[in-house]
């Protein structure tokens, strides 16, 4: 993950948790005949803001944390939060990235992921996972779910995610299994809103 300064004319799409940490999608050295209009996504990490490469796949671009690659770091922080703090809304959310994970995996069947997801155990924060490595990129996750500490958040991972979905849908409208995918994220990008402006100690 990197720290960076953007102009305002690169900014394709900004888009906000609902406690107001922004992402933003940026065109960027966008790859020759992308299939998403931006590539670069530069995400507000508490108080600063770090970029990160986007790809559907590995079939359009050599760089990028790719759909599947940023399903399964939801799903593992998902997992981790589920267990530590378990509520329907959580279990609801953690069971529409499961759909998501297996919608992609049919979707991209016979495509091997090029790289391989390095996750850095910090048990002491009391969160499982707090860093990430996926090729020549990586980020740092917030230890805390709500996102009080530096970080990226589970919802801003899932609004990365949205976004893909919905660009991609958008050149690829044929693709069922594309779409099935989109959905799934979608639900669990409005459940995981909804948990996070729960009040403290609140478990739905």
């Amino acid at each position: 993950m990197t720290m960076i300064d953007i102009s305002d004319d690169e900014i394709i799409v900004e888009r906000r948790t609902g406690k107001g940490r922004f992402v933003l999608f940026c065109e960027t050295d966008l790859p020759n005949d992308s299939l998403i209009p931006w590539w670069s996504v530069v995400i507000d990490i508490g108080g600063d803001g770090a970029a990160i490469l986007v790809r559907l796949d590995e079939r359009q671009a050599d760089q990028g944390f790719t759909a599947v690659a940023l399903i399964r770091i939801a799903l593992v922080i998902a997992e981790a939060d589920n267990e530590r703090r378990p509520s329907v809304l959580a279990g609801e959310c953690l069971r529409h990235l499961r759909k998501a994970l297996e919608a992609e995996l049919q979707r991209r069947e016979g495509l091997a992921e090029a790289e391989a997801l390095h996750l850095d155990r910090e048990s002491s924060h009391g969160f499982a996972w707090l860093h990430v490595e996926y090729g020549d990129g990586g980020m740092t996750l917030s230890a805390d779910p709500s996102g009080t500490e530096e970080g990226v958040t589970l919802e801003q991972l899932l609004i990365v995610l949205d976004q893909l979905y919905l660009d991609a849908s958008r050149r690829l409208p044929g693709d069922g299994r594309l779409a099935e995918a989109g959905v799934h994220v979608g639900q669990a990008l409005r459940l995981e809103g909804r948990r996070t402006l729960l009040p403290a100690g609140g478990r739905r």
